[in-house]
């Protein structure tokens, strides 16, 4: 038991001491806003996009995946006003207390 323990103990420093090397040569992916990034998401999509829109079910899965994104066909303009309503309950009871 005691030995296993101390094994474990010392593959965990082993392991540590294995870090990966300080050069990751996908470093610039992490830049999402980085021009390199940019331009390889460009072509990756380029590339893929002509071979997802010759599914069947492209058209139907495009549109349901951008409906929410339609704000003012979705949107109930009423609810606004309910909400600056409840909002000044709220304050009036705060301010009581």
């Amino acid at each position: 038991m005691r030995l296993a323990a101390l094994a474990t103990a010392f593959a965990g420093i082993l392991l540590m001491g294995a870090a990966a090397p300080d050069t990751d040569p996908y470093t610039w992916m992490e830049e999402i806003e980085g021009a390199r990034a940019m331009d390889f998401a460009r072509a990756e999509n380029a590339r893929s996009l002509p071979q997802l829109q010759t599914d069947p079910r492209y058209a139907g899965l495009y549109a349901e995946a951008v409906r929410p994104f339609v704000f003012r066909r979705y949107l109930d303009f009423g609810v606004f006003e309910s909400l600056r309503e409840m909002k000044q309950l709220i304050e009036k009871q705060v301010v009581r207390r």
